[in-house]
C-alpha cells in the first residue's frame, strides 16, 4: 500500500521556482482559502475578494524567482493579496467617485457637426459661416 507523502511550503516552493507548475498549484490549493479571507477583510466583496486573490496568486508565480527560500511563505503571499486587495478597494473608490457621465459614455452629447459644438456650448447652431 502506498505511502502519501505531504510535501512542505519549502518542498513545493523549490518545485515551483525550478518551473514545477504543479507544484505551485499545490501551493495555491493550500494557501486558496486563507487568501481569499484576507482579500475580502480589506474589498468587502466577494466578487473582488476572489479577484484580488486570484490576481495575488499570478502575481506570487510571477515573483517566486525573487522569493527567499528561509522566509515564511504564508505572510509573503498575503503581503501580495493584501496589496491586490487595496489596490482593487482604491480603484472602486476612484470609480464611485467619478461624476455620472464618465461613468457612462452614454450620457456624451452625440459628436456629429454643428449640433454637438451647439449642445456643447448651450448655444443654437450657427448658421453663418
Amino acid at each position: 500500500m502506498p505511502v502519501a507523502v505531504q510535501l512542505t511550503d519549502t518542498d513545493l516552493i523549490a518545485r515551483a521556482r525550478s518551473g514545477d507548475d504543479h507544484a505551485f498549484g499545490m501551493l495555491v490549493a493550500r494557501h486558496q482559502t486563507v487568501a481569499f479571507r484576507t482579500a475580502y477583510v480589506i474589498c468587502g466583496e466577494a466578487a473582488d475578494a476572489e479577484d484580488a486573490a486570484q490576481e495575488a496568486f499570478i502575481k506570487a508565480r510571477a515573483a517566486i524567482g525573487r522569493f527567499r527560500p528561509e522566509a515564511p511563505f504564508r505572510p509573503w503571499l498575503l503581503t501580495i493579496v493584501a496589496n491586490e486587495a487595496r489596490n482593487r478597494r482604491r480603484a472602486a473608490g476612484r470609480r464611485r467617485a467619478l461624476p455620472g457621465a464618465w461613468r457612462s459614455p452614454r450620457r456624451w452629447p452625440e459628436r456629429s457637426g454643428a449640433s454637438w459644438r451647439a449642445r456643447w456650448r448651450g448655444s443654437a447652431p450657427s448658421t453663418a459661416r
